[in-house]
């Protein structure tokens, strides 16, 4: 185990639906979703309270000292991110930030209320919030995870032919830019090998408890906190 995250540092996750997962309707703040589970981990990994006698079956408010923080909006587009930029991330100013983004730039075109958001201008959005982060905060480690979706998904074909226009993009975006590079699509394409999709989400995007572990897992291990 490695103590990545240190006392007082500010974790920030940032996304979509995935990654909001319920935060506004549970007392929280927080979602149930990968935020969570990584949060919870981590604080009974490196809470204090690991060097202390508790009593037995103590209540569970393990605290490392980390300030996780969780701000994803469920429908949000790289559009949305770069519109509330100057709120949700340089007036957090992380030590880490995380970002799953692109499904809903391409689900919202196939659904037909969306805009039509070229890998051109993908690629343009994309680079234009890390360039901010990297001008504005240039200490702050970014994490991006790549977009992904299942073959149960509704309207699967055509959110499917965008993303694989994304997927070299949000690859580009991490050589250039993260720190650490998580390509969901990939970890669940070879789970699909031995497992049915609707395992992982049973709409085809939104995980289940499973997929969210999944994605938790492959977070934590990335960073080397968990081998």
């Amino acid at each position: 185990m490695n103590e990545v995250f240190k006392k007082g540092q500010t974790v920030l996750f940032q996304g979509d639906s995935i990654t909001d997962n319920g935060r506004g309707f549970l007392d929280n703040g927080f979602g149930y979703g990968y935020p969570l589970k990584i949060k919870q981990i981590y604080d009974g990994l490196f809470s204090d309270d690991n060097d202390k006698e508790l009593e037995p079956f103590p209540p569970n408010k393990a605290d490392s000292g980390v300030n996780f923080v969780n701000l994803g909006i469920s429908g949000n587009t790289i559009r949305d991110l770069l519109a509330r930029y100057d709120s949700d991330f340089l007036a957090v100013k992380p030590d880490y930030v995380s970002i799953l983004i692109g499904v809903n730039d391409m689900w919202h075109f196939c659904e037909g209320y969306g805009e039509h958001v070229t890998p051109e201008l993908f690629e343009e959005r994309y680079d234009l919030l890390l360039s901010k982060i990297k001008a504005d905060m240039p200490d702050t480690k970014i994490i991006i995870m790549a977009p992904f979706i299942f073959k149960n998904a509704l309207l699967y074909e055509g959110i499917y032919n965008g993303l694989v226009d994304f997927w070299p993009i949000v690859e580009r975006m991490a050589e250039k830019y993260a720190d650490y590079y998580i390509p969901l699509n990939k970890v669940f394409d070879k789970l699909l090998e031995t497992h049915k999709p609707e395992e992982f989400a049973r709409d085809g995007v939104h995980p289940t408890p499973y997929g969210h572990s999944v994605i938790a897992r492959e977070y934590l291990k990335t960073l080397g906190i968990v081998e």
